[in-house]
């Protein structure tokens, strides 16, 4: 069991504030074209330019305000090409996808504000990995999710368990996890291109900290949100 008291809150108003930055529309524009692993162009490859700057509030130029930036998308057409038009300020993660083939990622940095980009997206097939995520005493995982390398790929497995997902070869770490859950399941796989690999993996529960949270006066407190963050978890309650 475990005391816990919480002091007055001393920041100030400035300090709990989100960062606002402005970003605008520009002139910018990328275009090119979407080609398979035979230099073969592939039509209806679904294209998606996200500004990559830390932004939680943006002041339009019109002076109204919106939550994060819309991305800007469009899709391949039949020869392949593509233009992604009236992109953000800053850097930009630029992601391709289409069925059949591997997730296609790119950090595009130092753009001009105004201008054309060319750029030739070659997609792979890539590795399916599929596997089925369980409890300790065997029972299914569901919910449970499965994030390749930095988490920007991902899925969550069904009521059963079970997941499957396309990943682009070479090498990559795995990570299985579950809310509540002890520290990731945690492997290296080196994947070739057109592999199927099953990597099934055993979720062990973590640990329960419980307590009682007080106020200055010793007076308890309710609706307190509690964080605890070890190695590979981090957990709300």
């Amino acid at each position: 069991s475990a005391l816990l008291a919480l002091a007055s809150p001393t920041l100030t108003e400035d300090a709990r504030r989100a960062p606002v930055l402005v970003v605008e529309r520009t002139a910018r524009t990328i275009q090119g074209r979407v080609v398979g692993p035979d230099g073969a162009p592939l039509a209806g490859a679904s294209l998606r330019a996200t500004s990559a700057l830390p932004v939680r509030t943006v002041w339009r130029a019109d002076g109204a305000s919106e939550r994060g930036v819309p991305p800007t998308t469009c899709a391949s057409a039949a020869d392949g090409t593509f233009a992604l038009e009236g992109l953000p300020s800053g850097p930009l993660d630029v992601v391709v996808e289409r069925d059949g083939f591997a997730r296609w990622t790119t950090r595009l940095d130092g753009l001009p504000s105004s201008g054309t980009r060319s750029l030739v997206v070659a997609l792979e097939r890539g590795a399916i990995v599929r596997g089925r995520l369980t409890l300790e005493g065997g029972g299914a995982a569901g919910g449970a999710e499965v994030l390749v390398d930095d988490g920007a790929l991902r899925v969550v497995a069904d009521a059963d368990g079970r997941y499957a997902l396309r990943v682009p070869s070479g090498g990559h770490v795995l990570r299985a996890r579950r809310s509540r859950f002890a520290a990731a399941v945690e492997t290296n796989v080196l994947l070739a291109d057109g592999e199927e690999r099953v990597l099934d993996a055993e979720l062990a529960p973590a640990p329960t900290i419980r307590g009682l949270a007080l106020g200055p006066a010793g007076n308890p407190l309710v609706g307190v949100l509690v964080r605890c963050q070890v190695e590979g978890l981090d957990s709300s309650s």
